[in-house]
């Protein structure tokens, strides 16, 4: 079972996520994100979450409705990880974040969990995009995300 970690990055953005949703990567695109507009717009604060290794958007869109339910402002993005050739599986292609080198469970000490490029660099870039885009279309700023 995964556990959630927070992040902040170089960028001072608060990055919640599950534990597996870190990981240093190369490049890659990233595939079509699962939005949840505001119940009662225009919305007034937003999530955005990031899955865990080997995950898809839609769970947790699905395990999330709650918090919509009584937050009625709330948007929220799943941000889909893209499929990546991933070194604990011998180059096969999983949805990540990153590349996992282990395949178990990320903690504290373990080999992903230390890496000094935890997070892609396209990870970083495809989150402040999302976050510049909620302060220009719906005017939620970073700091109520």
């Amino acid at each position: 079972q995964e556990v959630a970690m927070k992040m902040v990055c170089a960028k001072g953005c608060l990055l919640l996520c599950t534990a597996g949703a870190f990981a240093a990567g190369m490049q890659a695109p990233f595939g079509r994100h699962v939005v949840v507009p505001a119940a009662e717009p225009p919305c007034n604060f937003a999530l955005v979450w990031l899955h865990g290794f080997g995950d898809e958007p839609e769970g947790w869109a699905s395990e999330l409705e709650l918090a919509s339910r009584r937050n009625r402002k709330l948007k929220r993005l799943h941000l889909r990880a893209p499929p990546r050739p991933q070194t604990c599986y011998k180059g096969q292609r999983v949805p990540g974040w990153g590349d996992y080198k282990e395949e178990d469970c990320t903690r504290v000490g373990s080999a992903d969990y230390d890496n000094p490029q935890i997070v892609a660099e396209d990870t970083l870039g495809e989150v402040h995009r999302v976050l510049q885009q909620l302060e220009e279309s719906e005017g939620v700023p970073p700091e109520r995300v």
